[in-house]
């Protein structure tokens, strides 16, 4: 009798525990303002400390947007916020559409769900920040008000739609040399999306475009640095003054020779540009690192010495430089050519050649070569073809192994310029027998100028009909 009704009180005890545990979790997740008999225009309408707003948005035109049934938020300005609005921005239709959709998003955000700040898309493109406290800028009044038609907040300020970083160098290509060149890198492009389809082949079964559609414009700067025009990522770009660009870009003219004056500042001006864009948004000066590494991997030292403006855009940040001085060995990185990865030969000998993985003894570790042998072809070379090769001196090193075969034997590196059409250089490899000491050390062979910025092929070559063999070779430029 007595575990019987120790039996039960454990039971109504587990009961009691059950029900507080369910009345914890239904307060978690109810929503304490919460009222599904009204939309979120009407939500509006009805708090007269929103009526400037509410006007603004029938004055757009966007009173069916808040009615409809999907799910919004909005993030409603005050009367007293609203007035800091530029008068400008009041009496044009479509600025005003645009300031009222950067306060409305297409998806329901409590406030009491943002565990860290998060960036919002607008229904107007742009991307806002929302925390606990705060919406971009706007300090948050009332919260989490929940209608048949989505969320409602109040702000005690505007958040009006900013530039992005691609607005601002297209808006000054004639006070900043810099931005100017990068607007010059706009090209034309073929984007399917946007053609208009006039039939389909019999022959291909391709669709067959009406010309001229489909014509896009597109940035070389965009797709090969940063799309500076994506609101949904974030960015910090540098624009240097133009004295101190043109002093920059200049000094690196002797790396880019190619004969031609215009392709030559051309290239001195990419390969500055192409080290001032970073996908991380330094919020302020004091945030960004004293050295930074470039998408191309160039250390680029910064100074808050030489900063002259800071402006915020939608997608990010842009400091405007006196001077971001690159020193100039920063600029140029080593090359590494893999032998097991050839771009061609002097000819087919397919049957000859061997793609091997082997063990370095000394390190423990494998590693890749390629292996000529038997080929009978006297200077048989295979080469490596390096575009867009500046011109500097190298200093040239090569790790080969002889583990084939007991007689000794050299090959040639040579750099064969093809817009020349000339040798630019020869060094010898002597290939160490795998026995002899050190023969798994990369050997300095020498250094070797390019006169002229381009293509160059790094032919590996026998010696009459020696086999060739390449673990690697490793150019490190001599600015």
């Amino acid at each position: 009798m007595m575990y019987r009704k120790i039996s039960l009180r454990v039971t109504a005890l587990a009961f009691v525990f059950m029900a507080a545990g369910c009345n914890k979790w239904k307060d978690a997740t109810t929503v304490a303002q919460q009222d599904l008999t009204v939309n979120l225009l009407q939500a509006i309408s009805s708090n007269p400390d929103l009526s400037k707003f509410r006007e603004y948005v029938s004055k757009a035109g966007l009173d069916s947007v808040l009615q409809v049934s999907k799910t919004f938020t909005v993030w409603a300005p005050t009367n007293t916020a609203i007035q800091a609005l530029d008068p400008s921005v009041v009496n044009d239709v479509v600025k005003l559409k645009a300031f009222i959709l950067n306060h409305i998003s297409n998806q329901l955000y409590f406030a009491r769900d943002v565990a860290v700040p998060q960036r919002i898309a607008m229904l107007g493109g742009k991307y806002n920040t929302f925390s606990t406290v705060k919406f971009d800028e706007a300090p948050l009044l009332t919260t989490d008000r929940y209608v048949s038609n989505g969320v409602l907040h109040t702000i005690n300020g505007i958040v009006p739609p900013l530039q992005n970083i691609w607005d601002f160098i297209n808006s000054t290509t004639t006070q900043y040399a810099q931005n100017a060149y990068v607007v010059s890198l706009n090209y034309n492009a073929f984007d399917a999306s946007q053609a208009v389809i006039d039939s389909i082949s019999v022959l291909t079964g391709l669709p067959v475009y009406h010309p001229g559609t489909g014509i896009v414009q597109r940035n070389y700067y965009n797709d090969r640095v940063y799309d500076l025009k994506r609101e949904d990522r974030q960015y910090t770009y540098f624009v240097m003054q133009d004295a101190n660009f043109v002093v920059e870009a200049d000094s690196l003219k002797n790396y880019f020779a190619t004969g031609v004056t215009t392709q030559t500042d051309s290239l001195t001006r990419w390969n500055v540009i192409k080290d001032l864009a970073y996908d991380i948004p330094y919020a302020n000066m004091l945030a960004v690192p004293p050295a930074l590494v470039s998408k191309s991997g160039i250390t680029v030292p910064v100074s808050p010495a030489f900063l002259v403006e800071a402006k915020r855009f939608s997608n990010g940040y842009v400091y405007v430089m006196s001077k971001v001085d690159v020193p100039t060995a920063n600029k140029f990185l080593p090359i590494t050519i893999q032998g097991e990865n050839p771009s061609g030969f002097l000819s087919d000998k397919s049957g000859n050649t061997n793609y091997r993985q082997r063990l370095n003894p000394v390190t423990g570790l494998t590693f890749s070569d390629i292996l000529v042998s038997g080929h009978g072809v006297t200077t048989y070379y295979s080469f490596y073809r390096v575009n867009e090769t500046p011109s500097i001196k190298y200093q040239v090193y090569a790790l080969g192994v002889n583990d084939f075969q007991s007689g000794t034997f050299s090959q040639t590196i040579n750099a064969w310029h093809t817009g020349l059409a000339a040798v630019q250089g020869s060094l010898t490899h002597a290939v160490p027998l795998s026995t002899a000491t050190g023969a798994y050390n990369e050997v300095n062979l020498g250094q070797i100028t390019i006169s002229r910025f381009g293509t160059v092929d790094w032919r590996l070559t026998c010696t009459t009909t020696n086999p060739i063999v390449l673990d690697y070779l490793r150019l490190v430029p001599i600015p």
